[in-house]
């Protein structure tokens, strides 16, 4: 959990004046399609959440996105369309990726940056008029 000071509030932004705290969260999921019942969970009680090593192809990758109702992300995998044609069966399953979930109430002060998101990272930037917070999600 981080302290993100009297700009930043979790659910509107809008609460000027007093401090507030912006639950954060990450964690390696080793695999989404297994584990998404957990991711969900884990959402409830966080602002913000990075997961790794999602293991989903490009092709899947809407499956983060329709996780949770109150939740949008942002997410990239290591295996696109094409490579997917060509995996062995080890890897049919995917590798890698990674993703960033953030409650929807905080949408209108996010701003994707794609332009620094690849195969292994993806970034936002939570804005407000007195502090920002750029958030990332590695995967090395």
């Amino acid at each position: 959990m981080i302290s993100v000071g009297d700009a930043l509030h979790p659910h509107s932004l809008a609460n000027q004046g007093c401090e507030v705290l912006l639950k954060i969260g990450c964690f390696n999921i080793r695999g989404f399609k297994r584990n998404n019942l957990y991711v969900h969970q884990l959402l409830d009680s966080l602002d913000v959440f990075a997961i790794s090593e999602h293991w989903l192809h490009s092709f899947d990758l809407h499956c983060l996105q329709n996780c949770h109702d109150d939740f949008c992300a942002l997410s990239s995998s290591t295996l696109t369309v094409e490579d997917s044609a060509t995996c062995t069966p080890q890897y049919i399953r995917g590798s890698g990726g990674v993703a960033l979930f953030w409650r929807k109430s905080l949408s209108d002060h996010i701003k994707k940056r794609n332009d620094l998101c690849n195969d292994r990272f993806v970034v936002v930037h939570l804005l407000s008029p007195v502090r920002s917070l750029c958030i990332c999600a590695v995967y090395l």
